[in-house]
């Protein structure tokens, strides 16, 4: 499990929605009878368990799953280089990020794991705020990762809704041309209804 605890994740929960997912999915996996580790990263290794079955390790992870707080900046190709290095056998590798960063920085990052053979599975967390940026009149952003407030205004904002949006469909076609499968999670939506789902559709 690899969880994105960057200070973006903060933004309308998008953290606890993450952690709740990696809880989850580590029981699942561990019913299973599979190894579970976890990592997690922001522009650096914040924090790694190596996979097991142990119980202790386990509670290990779903402790931190769900009480990690998000703080530093998004660094895809740092974070990942750092635990390319830690992977030795072929595994799933599961990501749970709201993917706010350099495009190309995301997909290079994961092109060596699917050199690799790994299956790699992404779920973006995101807020339907993010994409659609319904505010009336000016307002003052604030980067959550550095932040820096910026001064928006409405034709600025409409300008960033295309940015952002395009953003993400370009990261999400660069995944369909290299097989790495993603869902997206909707902070707003029924956590209970987007998961039944995924695993219906994983059987």
């Amino acid at each position: 499990m690899s969880q994105d605890i960057s200070n973006s994740m903060e933004f309308k929960g998008k953290h606890e929605i993450a952690g709740k997912l990696v809880a989850l999915l580590t029981y699942i996996a561990y019913f299973a009878g599979d190894y579970v580790g976890l990592f997690q990263f922001d522009n650096k290794e914040r924090l790694y368990v190596s996979p097991s079955r142990k119980p202790a390790r386990i509670k290990r992870i779903l402790d931190l799953a769900l009480t990690t707080k998000p703080s530093g900046k998004t660094d895809f190709l740092r974070a990942f280089d750092l635990l390319s290095r830690k992977i030795s056998k072929r595994s799933l590798i599961i990501i749970i990020s709201d993917l706010m960063d350099e495009a190309d920085k995301i997909i290079n990052s994961l092109k060596y794991f699917k050199a690799r053979h790994h299956e790699l599975i992404v779920f973006h967390i995101i807020s339907y705020e993010e994409i659609v940026l319904k505010y009336q009149g000016d307002i003052i952003g604030v980067d959550l990762e550095t932040g820096r407030e910026l001064p928006l205004t409405k034709e600025s904002l409409s300008h960033l809704r295309t940015i952002i949006n395009s953003h993400f469909i370009d990261i999400y076609e660069q995944f369909k041309k290299l097989g790495i499968r993603f869902e997206r999670f909707f902070v707003e939506d029924s956590f209970e209804g987007q998961i039944t789902r995924f695993l219906i559709r994983r059987r």
